[in-house]
């Protein structure tokens, strides 16, 4: 899409501009006739209240300052069906014979912005389970870096997040076992297999403790 700036006052501009050229294919995803070319109010009009304030406010900066914008924002179509879009534009510098211009783009992302949302609300409820329970409930990445805790393991170890994250469970292990510790955790890697091992965690109260680790 294209928006031309009609040379009036900014006040005024930013409210009235008309999207000078919509592509057929922009049309389309917005729910617009190809060849119309709605007021840029009109089209914000089918965006959710804080996604199209954000927006108005990120296109005045790119027409003041020139600064490119990138927003994703939820958009009513006229079947009442919500989309997902991600939006970017610039401002290009004015012709010979024309006024400076915002060029920008639309693309559907409802999918991938679904997943992510039912990823980040899978996540959420993964920690409120693993906060709920007595025991300490960790997960580890590919490279074997611990990237989660619940507050169990912060509470026996008297240690904070900090100190514990990535490699930090390290220096909680009992100097006895972790060598076979270390070792155990590499072949598992290496296997991508299964961790099940048991060995002494220092507390806080400076005591070491058996755990079953798996």
């Amino acid at each position: 899409y294209e928006g031309r700036d009609p040379n009036l006052d900014r006040r005024v501009a930013i409210k009235t501009i008309k999207v000078e050229n919509l592509s057929d294919e922009a049309a389309a995803l917005y729910g617009t006739s190809p060849g119309v070319r709605p007021l840029r109010s009109e089209v914000l009009s089918r965006m959710d209240p804080s996604d199209a304030q954000r927006l108005r406010e990120r296109v005045a900066l790119a027409w003041e300052a020139g600064t490119p914008f990138r927003e994703e924002v939820r958009v009513s179509l006229p079947d009442g069906t919500q989309r997902w879009f991600v939006t970017m534009g610039e401002k290009l510098a004015p012709g010979k014979d024309a006024g400076a211009l915002v060029r920008g783009t639309f693309q559907d992302i409802t999918a991938w912005k679904e997943a992510e949302l039912a990823a980040s609300a899978l996540g959420n409820r993964f920690s409120q389970l693993a906060q709920s329970l007595p025991i300490i409930v960790w997960t580890a990445d590919p490279a074997g870096h611990v990237d989660y805790f619940n507050d169990a393991l912060s509470k026996y170890t008297g240690l904070p997040d900090e100190e514990l994250q990535n490699d930090g469970w390290v220096n909680t292990v009992d100097p006895r076992d972790i060598d076979g510790v270390l070792e155990k955790w590499a072949e598992v890697r290496a296997a991508e297999s299964t961790l099940d091992i048991e060995y002494r965690v220092r507390g806080a109260d400076g005591i070491y403790r058996w755990h079953h680790v798996a």
